[in-house]
């Protein structure tokens, strides 16, 4: 550090010092030396530029030779988004190679950070570029065969002897495929497993295109077996085989169409290969995977990258899919008690009829009154169900009754849809004028012999309807018969108990029946 010139700047005064060449003992080197900042002054493409290839590397060119930090670029497009690239240095130019092709006729731009570029030489400052650079420019629009995956079948009978996979041009028909490229992606590690080049390929007349076992007779063979089961994906997409090598990560750069399937697990990576929101599907949705495939219905329908149009349907390679009428979900035509009615008698059922015949899973109706639980006896269907309470309902009470969507499946094969589009919930307010309670009795054919069946005559009365149980007082198995018979089977005098229940309350009524011995007379001879 030296005063510039020597001995200027007066005491206790530093700002003539500047860094510079040590001379102890001789005159200060003040000679100034001029530096300028580092720049880009060429870039390739061009800012602006049009119709740039697919796999156009950049190159920049510095003013002076230069270090680069980590991060110190950027290549951020439209529809591919941000790119990783090689670097090559070579004194003042830099050459970044995209590791991934641009997507035809996306806008891309390159940004350097002009904190992490500094020159070489020792003359500082200044050391870094002004301000940080940034460059535009168009990837050229490349025109392809339009063609989307319209069916795919993965898991068929015989040992997967007749995989295929189907693209359709809509019914154009000689639509030439050159210029895209078949990916099959393994769901295990979201990773690449088979590449197939469609260059000098074109669907056939009538718009498909079929790639399969020699079984299905396809315009492109692979060994059977070979297509996986999933949950896996198929993609096209443009570009070059060579472009796509065998174990590379997943990537949507030039992606035109995929189809995530699999049954159970759902790869949520192999899912952004679709439009957000859209399913993985599943060859055994309609309960036979391996007699079904997956295919757009109709054909063409739903658009890249959405899986939402495809049907479990019998497979038909290199024709028109095989889909059946759309299928509606099951609906509730009507409910008893209606909603909202009030003053519900407490002895009421509840009466559901569909718009078609279901099936339900154990607990797929609930009743709730005043948020006590109550249990029900279902019985009826397949339309039309009667729900019991196995006690009166409770007066004055605000009820809710609920149909799970989930719990409730038509019986046709169409499906999906399955089940309720859903949850069915409904309310109802119970009477509060609590009837009387039952008056129980009954009258038997009085004394029988042993083996004999005693027979009960109910003559219970009061609101009902009644539910009755009748003990008698032998040890043997209670009824629930309005009018039942008995028989004893050893003598004595048993107590037989009648409870009846209905809407008001609960009575009992008992009484003895006398079950005599049965007497063999045998006659005397007097010789």
């Amino acid at each position: 550090m030296g005063r510039c010139p020597n001995g200027e700047g007066g005491s206790r005064r530093t700002a003539t010092y500047r860094a510079s060449l040590p001379t102890p003992g001789i005159a200060n080197d003040c000679e100034i030396v001029e530096d300028t900042p580092p720049a880009i002054v060429s870039v390739t493409p061009a800012n602006g530029e049009n119709n740039v290839p697919l796999d156009s590397a950049i190159r920049l060119r510095f003013s002076e030779a230069v270090e680069l930090g980590s991060g110190w670029f950027a290549i951020d497009c439209q529809f591919s988004g941000l790119h990783a690239a090689t670097v090559e240095v070579d004194t003042v130019e830099v050459v970044l190679q995209p590791k991934e092709p641009f997507s035809s006729g996306e806008i891309c731009t390159v940004k350097v950070e002009a904190d992490l570029i500094s020159d070489s030489d020792a003359i500082d400052p200044p050391d870094h570029m002004l301000q940080d650079f940034q460059s535009t420019f168009q990837i050229i629009s490349v025109v392809q065969g339009y063609a989307l995956i319209n069916e795919i079948d993965a898991d068929t009978p015989s040992n997967d002897t007749a995989e295929f996979i189907e693209l359709y041009d809509g019914g154009d028909g000689d639509t030439p495929l050159s210029g895209l490229v078949m990916v099959w992606w393994n769901g295990e590690d979201d990773t690449l497993y088979r590449v197939i080049d469609l260059n000098g390929q074109a669907t056939n007349g009538e718009g498909f295109f079929v790639i399969g076992n020699a079984a299905v007779d396809p315009d492109v063979v692979f060994e059977r077996g070979t297509l996986q089961n999933g949950p896996d994906a198929v993609a096209l997409y443009t570009g070059k085989a060579a472009d796509f090598i065998i174990g590379m990560p997943l990537t949507t750069s030039g992606l035109l169409d995929a189809v995530v399937y699999g049954s159970g697990v759902v790869d949520t990576g192999l899912l952004s290969l679709l439009e957000a929101g859209e399913p993985q599907l599943d060859e055994g949705s309609r309960g036979d995977r391996e007699a079904h495939s997956l295919a757009r219905c109709p054909d063409g329908a739903g658009g890249p990258r959405r899986t939402t149009g495809y049907a479990a349907v019998l497979p038909s390679p290199g024709h028109n899919n095989t889909c059946e009428p759309s299928d509606v979900p099951p609906a509730i035509a009507s409910v008893s008690p209606l909603p909202s009615s009030a003053n519900v008698p407490l002895a009421a059922s509840l009466v559901i009829t569909f718009t078609e015949d279901v099936e339900g899973d154990a607990g797929w109706l609930g009743l709730s009154c005043d948020d006590d639980e109550l249990a029900l006896d279902v019985a009826g269907g397949p339309r039309v169900f009667v729900a019991t309470p196995r006690g009166p309902l409770p007066p004055g009470a605000h009820c809710t009754a609920t149909i799970h969507a989930t719990a409730v499946h038509d019986t046709d094969a169409n499906d999906p849809p399955d089940t309720l589009s859903e949850t069915y919930v409904w309310q109802f307010t119970t009477t509060a004028d609590v009837p009387p309670p039952p008056v129980a009795g009954f009258v038997s054919n009085g004394s029988v012999w042993v083996g004999e069946w005693a027979v009960f005559s109910n003559t219970s009365a009061g609101p009902g309807p009644l539910a009755y149980v009748w003990e008698f007082g032998d040890g043997g198995p209670p009824s629930n018969e309005t009018h039942p018979a008995h028989r004893y089977e050893r003598m004595g005098t048993w107590t037989v108990t009648l409870t009846a229940t209905g809407p008001g309350g609960t009575a009992t009524y008992s009484a003895t029946i006398d079950v005599r011995p049965r007497r063999l007379y045998l006659g005397v001879v007097v010789r």
